[in-house]
């Protein structure tokens, strides 16, 4: 196990990457896919004016970053494992 630590450490992010995946529409707090102008373009929550309500802020339309991240996450992976199999 001391001799392979970046192969546990690749399959840890692996494997939280897939927990997400999984349990997306049950962790992220928006649909990725609607767009909401009253929204649009806020800052992440770390900025001076940015919210809470949209951790990692919004696009141009109002869609919520961390959803779109989380949605491509489940995408990609599912594309992954298609192409392994």
């Amino acid at each position: 196990m001391r001799r392979h630590w970046p192969g546990v450490v690749g399959l840890a992010i692996v494997a939280v990457m897939a927990v997400g995946a999984v349990l997306a529409p049950h962790l992220v707090p928006h649909d990725p896919y609607s767009q909401d102008i009253a929204v649009r373009l806020r800052p992440p929550a770390w900025a001076p004016a940015g919210s809470a309500d949209h951790l990692l802020g919004t696009d141009h339309v109002g869609r919520d970053y961390l959803s779109r991240i989380v949605y491509g996450a489940r995408i990609s992976l599912a594309v992954g494992v298609l192409a392994v199999a």
